[in-house]
C-alpha cells in the first residue's frame, strides 16, 4: 500500500514538473503528458482503495477467527458485513463522481488494450455479486444502525 501513495506522490511531482513546460512544448505533446498522468493517478488511486478493503478484510476475519464467545464472533461477523456491502458500493455501484470502474475503464481500453478483455471478464465477474450484496442490505441496515427493537437485531444474527 505504502508503495502505491509513494508512487501517488511522485508522480504529482513529476506532473508538477511538467505543467511548467506549458508552452515551451507542442501542445499535443502537453496534453498527452497531462492525460497520461491524470490515468496513472487514477489507477494509483484504485489500488490503494481495493489495498485498503483487502486490509480491512484481513483485520476483521483475522480477528474474528480468535474472538472467544459469540457476541465477539457477531460482532466481527457485523464489521464483515458492512466492509463487503461498503466496499463493493464504493468500487461498483457508487455515484459517478467517485465510480472507480467508470475511472479506469477508458485508461485500460486506451492505454492497456491487451488487458482490456480480462478487465471486463473481472467487471462481470464482480457484478455477478451484487444479487448477494442485495440481499443483505437489511442486515447491514441492522448492523449499522440499531433498531428499536433489540429482538429484531437478535433474530437476524440467529438466521
Amino acid at each position: 500500500m505504502d508503495e502505491y501513495n509513494e508512487a501517488l506522490e511522485q508522480l504529482e511531482v513529476q506532473q508538477s514538473q511538467t505543467e511548467t513546460l506549458k508552452g515551451k512544448i507542442p501542445p499535443a505533446d502537453y496534453d498527452f503528458y497531462m492525460e497520461q498522468f491524470d490515468g496513472l493517478k487514477k489507477l494509483y488511486r484504485f489500488n490503494l482503495m481495493v489495498s485498503l478493503i483487502h486490509y480491512d478484510l484481513k483485520c476483521v476475519v483475522k480477528t474474528g477467527l480468535a474472538a472467544d464467545d459469540k457476541p465477539e464472533v457477531l460482532y466481527f461477523a457485523k464489521q464483515m458485513q458492512v466492509i463487503a456491502r461498503e466496499s463493493f458500493k464504493t468500487i461498483f455501484r457508487f455515484n459517478k463522481k467517485s465510480d472507480y470502474l467508470k475511472a479506469i475503464r477508458p485508461i485500460i481500453h486506451k492505454h492497456y488494450p491487451e488487458r482490456s478483455e480480462e478487465y471486463e471478464v473481472l467487471v462481470e465477474k464482480g457484478e455477478s455479486f451484487a444479487p448477494l450484496i442485495d440481499e443483505i442490505q437489511a442486515d447491514r441496515h441492522l448492523t449499522v444502525h440499531y433498531d428499536q427493537d433489540p429482538l429484531r437485531y437478535i433474530r437476524c444474527w440467529k438466521e
